[in-house]
Parts: C-alpha cells; structure tokens; sequence
C-alpha cells in the first residue's frame, strides 16, 4: 500500500477508504426481450405506430404516455400535473423556454422531480426523474423522452424484417442491395429485374459521384471579401 500513499493537505478529511484494484465489474443480468405473433395482431406493417404506455407516477395510475424518442426532456401537461394533486413548492420555476413540435416558443410552468414506475410483477422499474409541466393542448398526459428513458436504461424496440442480399451486377458480385424475404415471387423477380435495369442509379464509391450542379446545392464560406488569403508553411 505505500505506493499508493498520497499526502494529504492540512483541512482535508478522509471519510472512506476502498480497494478497488482487480475488482471486476458486475455485468447486469438481462432478460431476453421477445415479441410474439399473437402480439402483432392488427398491425399493419411497415407502420410507424406511436409508442404508448401507462405507468404509476406519484401514486397515480397515468395512461396515455408517449415515448418520444426524438425528445431530448420528459413533459407532463398541465392538467395532468393538476390530477397528481403535487405540492406547488417541489415546482422548480427557473426553467428554460422550449420550441414545440409547432414551431413556438413555449415558456414551462416549471420542472419537478417525481417518482415513475413501469411494468409489472418482476419486471418493474422504478425510477425518480425530472418532469418540465407545460400548459399546453395535446392528446397526452406525459411525453416520455431521451431523460427518462436513459434513467431507464431502456431502448424502444421496432420491428425487424428479415432482408436477403440480392447482386445486381454479374461482373461485381460485391455490389449488392438488400430486399424483403416476404416479397411474393413474381414480385421478387420483378424487383431485382428492375434493380438490374438501373445499376446507374446506385452509387457503389466517391468515383461513382462525379459531382454536384451549383444549380442544386452550393456551399458558401463566411468569409470576409477583402481579407487577404494566407497560405501556411508546410510542417514536416
């Protein structure tokens, strides 16, 4: 342990002393997650279904939550604040405006910290986490976004299809796109007939974009008209 002693200045105290070299970390023991086909009924795929859950906040059974992934806060709304019955001191009023989905700017009655529970049986999660209450009209009583769902440690899960790769040109193997496994074969052989007839279409390297017409898109630099440019010295 000498090689580990350091000298402490005067004024500092040491309130606990813990070995943690060759501690090895403890990795969470994860269920598997798993959908059904008895879960997918009357869904309609591709879809991009919003996500809506229910969950016990503050003693309270909430519906209508909507897990906004795209959303960097959790918000509860007015009136569903108002259902909780929280005391208006745990409201913290020293909040930044926000821009809605709109466009406007959209100044918070105030955050507060509030317990959140999901699930059920074993497999429940609770956690305490910050909530911005806006005065707001909206068909949700709680967005539950990126804050919550970090806290959380949880991940919103999409369906996947199974893709087969398909070589759309017989002198580059390599070269090939991805189609879906469900296609009817006549609408296979369709596709890839297509996909062959418009190789041009794909870029496979930077050779393959020769360039851009100003006309579509340009790049402009800010840069002052009258400064003179400086080349630098090369550094070897």
């Amino acid at each position: 342990m000498k090689n580990n002693e350091r000298t402490l200045k005067p004024g500092h105290q040491v309130f606990h002393v813990e070995d943690i070299r060759g501690g090895k970390y403890q990795k969470p023991n994860w269920d598997p997650i798993c959908f059904y086909p008895e879960e997918e009924r009357g869904i309609i795929y591709p879809h991009n279904d919003p996500l809506i859950v229910e969950a016990h906040i503050a003693n309270f059974d909430v519906r209508r939550i909507l897990v906004g992934t795209g959303v960097s806060v959790n918000i509860m709304f007015a009136e569903a604040f108002k259902t909780l019955n929280v005391v208006e001191h745990l409201l913290d009023h020293s909040v930044s405006p926000l821009i809605s989905f709109s466009g406007d700017v959209v100044q918070p009655l105030g955050s507060v910290h509030l317990p959140f529970t999901i699930g059920t049986g074993p497999y429940t999660a609770t956690i305490t986490t910050n909530f911005l209450v806006v005065d707001y009209p909206t068909t949700y009583n709680v967005i539950f976004g990126c804050t919550g769902i970090n806290d959380l440690k949880a991940m919103e899960a999409q369906p996947v299809e199974e893709l087969e790769k398909v070589s759309i040109l017989k002198d580059y193997p390599d070269r090939i796109v991805k189609i879906n496994t469900t296609l009817s074969l006549p609408i296979r052989l369709a596709l890839i007939s297509f996909l062959q007839e418009n190789t041009e279409a794909f870029a496979w390297s930077y050779e393959d974009i020769p360039g851009i017409s100003p006309d579509i898109i340009c790049h402009c630099l800010s840069i002052d008209p009258k400064t003179k440019s400086v080349t630098e010295a090369k550094i070897l």
